[in-house]
């Protein structure tokens, strides 16, 4: 397995930046993980939660992006985060935010630099 170092490099420096403004600005989450284990009938004989907690530049959807922009289903309420790029996130992974339940619904571009990722997105909606 190769290592790509970032030493030096732009993403290198850049991801320095993105890590400094999540801690100033960013918001803390929680993020929570169902694993299902099923029998050899499909059936769920167990469900294991698993919690992690991440630092998250969350960013609300509004009428104006929905005039403006291509965001598929969103609607005023649901939202994008953006993490750090080694963050452990999932899709369907959930997370709660001013009392309401979130899902974790698809991954956007994320910033990439000489082939090095400096941080990924991804897309949420409110649970019903």
């Amino acid at each position: 397995m190769v290592t790509e170092r970032d030493t030096g490099s732009k993403a290198g420096s850049m991801r320095l930046r993105f890590n400094s403004y999540l801690d100033e600005y960013g918001t803390t989450i929680t993020l929570r993980r169902d694993t299902t284990t099923l029998d050899s009938n499909l059936r769920a004989t167990a469900i294991v939660t698993t919690t992690s907690t991440i630092q998250a530049d969350v960013q609300w959807v509004t009428k104006k992006d929905l005039l403006h922009l291509n965001v598929g289903g969103a609607e005023v309420g649901d939202g994008t985060m953006f993490v750090k790029y080694d963050a452990d996130v999932e899709l369907e992974d959930e997370f709660d935010l001013n009392s309401n339940r979130y899902r974790i619904t698809a991954q956007v571009e994320g910033e990439l630099v000489k082939g090095s990722l400096v941080y990924k997105g991804y897309l949420f909606k409110k649970n019903a």
